[in-house]
């Protein structure tokens, strides 16, 4: 953890502390102080969110113990470094860090709320529905501060022209992500709605601009933008879909959850449903990765509700 940090605020700050003799007596004093507290800082966050759900998870589950029976909660370490991530990422954007830091912050900002958070409303809704509002608000909240900070950036992009650098395509799809979670939450939010079309051409810049932008992330971005919109191709939508499966599909579980939810049911097709989401699990199981975990969360309560779906 100490090294961890070390090397973070190295990053952060684009020095070399260690060899750094010339510092300031009074600098150095400061750097010593934020290297000892800040493993401290983290765990006060870690201690702070494991109880937060674990009340919220006691409180429902007295209120409808049948209704929670079918609950698939996310692993508790998984929940935990998520909080973790997202709780530090709100720090580090108070510091109007560059580009590259900016989007790293922006992607656990957008991990948390919509991966975690919003599933774990969705999950309490019938049981407790203020709790889940909550959750939800929370959620949003979250999306529109990581929204607010790429777009603080990315509006001074010429989006005609090639990028510049790569962390401009992380942080553009990190934010068009954002941009078009803070959307699928709330619909009573009439600017980001109105905004659409720009986070559209944010996704679909990054598409242009590198297609196997994180293992296919980008496709899947641009594909779910299209399919999405009013009068878009969702001819093209697809091929993008099936594109992005066919190259990533063996070891990302969440690619076929996703799938899922966009394509088998909206078509109606429970069959494919099925199978998608088991082949999700059999994707997380043989690869258990952070976001694999997730998905397997999710792709274990969509089969139990499946009746409920369809």
């Amino acid at each position: 953890m100490l090294s961890l940090t070390f090397v973070t605020l190295q990053r952060l700050f684009g020095e070399d502390l260690s060899s750094n003799r010339s510092m300031h007596p009074l600098f150095r004093t400061a750097w010593l102080f934020c290297f000892w507290i800040t493993p401290f800082f983290c765990f006060g966050i870690i201690t702070a969110c494991h109880p937060a759900w674990a009340a919220s998870v006691a409180s429902t589950a007295k209120k409808d113990d049948h209704a929670l029976s079918g609950t698939v909660l996310i692993p508790a370490d998984i929940r935990g470094l998520s909080c973790l991530a997202s709780s530090l990422s709100e720090v580090v954007l108070m510091a109007h860090p560059s580009p590259g830091w900016r989007a790293w912050s922006i992607a656990n900002l957008v991990k948390h709320a919509y991966g975690v958070q919003a599933f774990e409303a969705e999950q309490i809704e019938l049981v407790d529905p203020e709790a889940a509002k909550d959750k939800r608000l929370e959620a949003i909240r979250s999306l529109r501060l990581a929204k607010e900070a790429g777009w603080t950036h990315m509006k001074r992009i010429d989006l005609s022209a090639a990028a510049a650098a790569s962390d401009d395509l992380d942080l553009a799809y990190w934010t068009a992500a954002a941009w078009g979670a803070l959307i699928s939450l709330d619909r009573d939010d009439f600017d980001a709605l109105a905004d659409w079309p720009k986070a559209k051409a944010l996704a679909d810049w990054v598409r242009r601009e590198k297609a196997d932008f994180a293992d296919g992330a980008a496709l899947v971005l641009a594909a779910s933008f299209e399919f999405s919109s009013p009068g878009g191709d969702k001819a093209q939508a697809k091929r993008w879909f099936a594109e992005a499966l066919e190259k990533y599909g063996e070891k990302q579980a969440m690619l076929h959850v996703l799938l899922a939810q966009q394509l088998d049911l909206d078509t109606g097709d429970r069959r494919g449903f099925e199978a998608r989401l088991r082949l999700a699990l059999q994707v997380a199981d043989a690869y258990p990765g952070f976001e694999n975990r997730v998905a397997a969360s999710k792709a274990r309560w969509l089969l139990h509700r499946v009746d409920a779906l369809f």
